[in-house]
């Protein structure tokens, strides 16, 4: 009796044993999986903040260096361009100059940011420190987050302008953080994650992750114009409950019976970590590329997942795509006819799709650019099962583009204007001279 009952313990804490072995392995496996899926949505967070600051940036950059090759010699000169650029980005504060002591001599706009004017800059420790950067790197520098002169936080960019190798002054770039954030990621942060951006360890905006789960976040780390940001997010409490699994629940309570508990739990866990691998795979591709959005077609060449909406079918993107092929589509868009058979040739031949850049018109953001890569995906037998890829909206890189092409031809313009008006006052200068001449 005792060698039964012995042997039944045994057994019981067998099962025990693996029923809990196998719980803790599922719930490893399930927060693995919100790790994975947290740190695609910060490189994806990290990536939009990038390069919203930068193609600012790169507009700035053109002032420079028009400044610098004498196209413009003072700062008054450049207001015309300063306006047009403000009020293409309106998420730039301010663009100042600052002479070569320090001093904020110029604001633009005036009203908003007169509270800077006649600030020494080198009397402050952050914004100093990124001025004597910037001066011996001839780069621009940031500072990092501060109490701007006209109120509210954000951070300031110093571009140095030399002319022949003396420092003239700096290009001064204020960014108030709430409107950066909100014009350049506020689409991108779901609702089912906390989430926060930090300059070392100080906040660049107010974060929304609880501080007793900070050191539970998963941060991205980037590095932009001298300072190194993190992006640091985790699931809300919310969305953990309704997205954890009952597995380890029906482990737990399904350990009695040896047999069946043990063949039912392989096969959910192995079901549940194929799915986890599939994810991990998908949301990889997805971080890797820099994309925005994610895409699946089927043998057939018919979409059957679009990850979310967006602005180039008025907010109704996985709506009006699932179901229908890539072709469909692209003939919907501004296409040549052979434009669309190059493509639908690259698919035939089960080629990948490389940044394939499409435009059409929404009715509630005008016209749209997008940028779509995929590749092939084949089965286990080497059979063809469809495509995967991502789409990437450009339409602000795009915007950016046709605003830096309309600046260049006016550019052009004036330099043929004044070629003509040189030619015309010489010819007029020879035919006064050839009048005293014949007198």
């Amino acid at each position: 009796m005792f060698g039964k009952g012995f042997r039944a313990i045994l057994v019981v804490l067998s099962v025990a044993a693996a029923t809990f072995g196998l719980w803790n392995l599922a719930r490893t496996s399930e927060l693995e999986h919100f790790k994975t899926e947290s740190r695609t949505i910060a490189a994806g967070i990290s990536g939009r903040l990038e390069a919203h600051i930068q193609s600012r940036m790169a507009v700035v950059y053109g002032l420079k260096q028009d400044w610098e090759t004498g196209e413009v010699e003072e700062f008054s000169g450049m207001k015309g361009r300063i306006e047009q650029i403000v009020r293409a980005f309106p998420d730039i504060q301010a663009l100042n100059w600052m002479n070569e002591k320090g001093v904020v001599t110029s604001v633009f706009p005036y009203e908003p940011n007169k509270g800077a004017l006649g600030l020494d800059v080198m009397k402050l420790d952050g914004p100093s420190k990124a001025v004597a950067k910037a001066e011996a790197q001839n780069d621009a520098q940031m500072t990092p987050p501060i109490v701007l002169a006209q109120g509210g936080r954000g951070f300031v960019v110093y571009l140095p302008i030399f002319i022949d190798r003396d420092l003239k002054g700096y290009l001064n770039i204020v960014f108030r953080s709430e409107v950066l954030f909100d014009s350049a990621v506020a689409e991108a942060i779901p609702n089912t994650h906390y989430f926060g951006v930090f300059d070392g360890g100080e906040e660049v905006v107010e974060p929304t992750i609880p501080a007793e789960m900070f050191e539970e976040t998963v941060a991205v780390t980037f590095d932009i114009l001298g300072r190194e940001w993190s992006v640091r997010i985790m699931p809300t409490y919310g969305y953990l409950a309704q997205k954890r699994s009952n597995t380890g629940l029906l482990i737990l309570a399904a350990g009695a019976v040896l047999a069946l508990i043990l063949g039912w739990m392989v096969f959910v866990l192995y079901r549940a970590q194929v799915q986890i691998l599939k994810t991990k795979e998908r949301f990889r591709e997805f971080a890797a590329a820099g994309s925005d959005f994610l895409w699946e077609m089927d043998a057939g060449l018919v979409i059957t997942l679009y990850s979310k909406d967006g602005i180039h079918n008025n907010g109704r993107d996985a709506e009006v795509l699932v179901g229908k092929s890539l072709i469909e589509y692209l003939k919907l868009c501004e296409m040549t006819e052979e434009q669309i058979s190059d493509i639908e040739a690259l698919m035939d031949a089960r080629e990948p799709l490389r940044e394939i850049e499409i435009s059409r018109m929404s009715q509630s953001h005008g016209r749209v650019w997008a940028s779509i890569s995929g590749k092939p995906v084949f089965g286990k037998r080497n059979e063809f099962v469809g495509y995967a890829g991502i789409t990437r909206d450009i339409t602000q890189r795009k915007k950016t583009e046709k605003l830096l092409e309309r600046e260049t031809k006016q550019r052009l313009h004036l330099a043929k204007v004044r070629e003509a008006q040189s030619r015309r006052v010489a010819l007029e200068f020879e035919q006064q001279n050839e009048a005293i001449q014949n007198l």
